[in-house]
């Protein structure tokens, strides 16, 4: 789990730009490329004290909603649970990712690229292997 405030610009923007191109997301979803898999999203709940963000992954799409299964244990909302399947409004999106079977590169993941450029080349290199997350480097 990583902690952040509601005014850290950094991460709202890659929020953001999550949120603007969740078209990219939607569209990889409902292709049925066999080489894309990996859906996940990430969502903010809201907490008694403001928000709290989970990833939620096993995406699917059922009469233009989006639904996925609770992929990490809830920290302040005691009334979700590991497993269970949430409907995911756009509204509440905060990040999202895929992944491409054909070079295991991850589509997305804005908010945890940032927090991973956050992270020390020693931890980058734990968060990496411990994830398997890859994403394609800039030139």
């Amino acid at each position: 789990m990583y902690k952040a405030e509601g005014d850290d610009k950094e991460l709202n923007n890659a929020i953001n730009e999550a949120k603007q191109n969740i078209g990219i997301f939607e569209s990889a979803l409902n292709s049925n490329n066999e080489n894309l898999y990996g859906f996940c999203i990430k969502m903010r709940f809201l907490t008694e004290t403001g928000g709290e963000h989970i990833w939620l992954c096993d995406v699917f799409s059922k009469k233009n909603k989006l639904y996925g299964i609770i992929d990490n244990v809830p920290v302040s909302r005691t009334d979700l649970k590991l497993g269970d399947t949430i409907e995911i409004p756009k509204s509440e999106i905060s990040d999202w990712m895929f992944i491409n079977k054909k070079d295991s590169i991850t589509t997305g993941g804005y908010t945890i690229k940032v927090i991973r450029n956050r992270f020390t080349k020693k931890e980058q290199k734990i968060m990496k292997k411990e994830s398997g997350i890859k994403f394609k480097e800039k030139n």
